[in-house]
């Protein structure tokens, strides 16, 4: 039996990559060990040999790690295209969770996209510089990892939109206001995802 009836599941895919960003500690580059092998440092390299000519890598660190950059991708025969950036003194690379530092956005008004972040972000100064994108700033930033974003939509976790621990002894109208202020922060429609099933209740 066959149905018309389009699926209430939204597909979670985009497209290819073809620009990422990471973020290097300084401590990584500290504790790193003879020749780069015993520190975080080695599965980030192993996920540069696995990306092919045509991505981008942009790795950030800060500006007095650049030589222990250098040398440790020296060491490795990458075939991706790896640029460093480095952030301008007293920015530093405060940990390796890039994707909750900022929001990527593209308005409909603006030519290019916005790194929104939470506050004066080196990071996000940093790399909107390197690849001429705008900045901005927001009191709403969610946490990479709940958040999924594709062309035209984003998928967003139950907590963030709850308001998190706070979730069970907010009002109604509270909730609702999140809801309003997380769609505000880009003009992709939001859905919402959760891992229990009454979190969709």
């Amino acid at each position: 039996m066959t149905t018309d009836r389009p699926s209430p599941l939204i597909a979670d895919c985009g497209g290819l990559i073809e620009t990422i960003a990471l973020s290097l500690p300084a401590a990584w580059f500290a504790d790193a060990g003879i020749g780069f092998t015993v520190s975080p440092l080695a599965p980030i390299g192993n996920l540069l040999l696995t990306l092919p000519r045509n991505v981008a890598v942009l790795l950030l660190v800060d500006r007095p790690c650049l030589a222990a950059a250098r040398s440790w991708l020296d060491r490795l025969a990458v075939k991706c295209q790896v640029d460093l950036v480095t952030l301008d003194e007293p920015g530093t690379v405060p940990h390796p969770w890039i994707q909750d530092m900022f929001h990527v956005r593209l308005r409909a008004d603006a030519l290019t996209p916005e790194l929104v972040s939470s506050g004066e972000s080196a990071i996000s100064q940093g790399l909107a510089a390197r690849l001429g994108f705008a900045t901005a700033i927001s009191d709403v930033i969610l946490p990479g990892g709940n958040q999924l974003v594709g062309p035209d939509y984003r998928l967003v976790g139950h907590a963030s939109l709850q308001g998190g621990a706070e979730s069970a002894r907010s009002a109604p109208a509270t909730l609702s206001r999140r809801w309003l202020r997380i769609e505000a922060l880009d003009p992709r429609a939001v859905f919402s995802f959760g891992y229990k099933p009454e979190d969709l209740g």
